[in-house]
């Protein structure tokens, strides 16, 4: 994929293991969270998020917050037919990729070092937790065959859900270098 500025984008994945049942919930109260720290300078282009368990529309709302800096929040409405195309080598298929440009946010400049926290909230008519699948055994990410290992991932202070650093939702980060 290409994108503006010229830069490639590229996934870095932190599961193994993805679970397509109906354990992992999200709600629109608290916010699901994760850290990503990048081993050096990136441009944080986006990232994943695993598919709805029901495969229904629902609403996130997700901000990112990088060191202290927070950035506004969006709202996208998702339905099924924005779901990426599964390719073979790709584990986390029934993903979703969130650009922060194409949900009219803008994508974010990360220095070495700094702390990426992910958070969203999720919602459907009438239904205040929504249930989604889910990766898990993400303690080692630098053992995933095939990619390099560009972030440490550990648990966020801003986290009042489910995902931890081995478990939950947002698959992978999307970036360049």
């Amino acid at each position: 994929m290409l994108y503006s500025g010229g830069s490639q984008g590229k996934k870095w994945t932190r599961f193994p293991k993805f679970e397509y049942n109906s354990y992992f919930y999200v709600s629109k109260n608290y916010w699901d969270a994760v850290c990503f720290i990048p081993k050096q300078s990136i441009t944080l282009m986006g990232f994943g998020w695993l598919n709805q368990y029901e495969k229904q529309s629902f609403n996130l709302t997700f901000k990112i917050i990088v060191d202290s800096t927070e950035y506004p929040e969006c709202k996208v409405d998702i339905t099924q037919d924005m779901l990426e195309e599964p390719k073979p080598e790709d584990l986390s298929k029934n993903t979703f990729l969130i650009d922060l440009e194409k949900t009219g946010g803008q994508h974010i400049d990360v220095q070495a070092g700094q702390k990426i926290h992910l958070l969203a909230k999720t919602s459907r008519e009438n239904q205040n937790d929504v249930r989604f699948y889910y990766g898990y055994d993400g303690y080692h990410p630098e053992k995933i065959e095939g990619q390099d290992y560009d972030f440490d991932v550990e648990y966020s202070d801003h986290n009042s859900n489910s995902s931890s650093k081995d478990f939950g939702q947002y698959p992978y980060i999307f970036y360049s270098k």
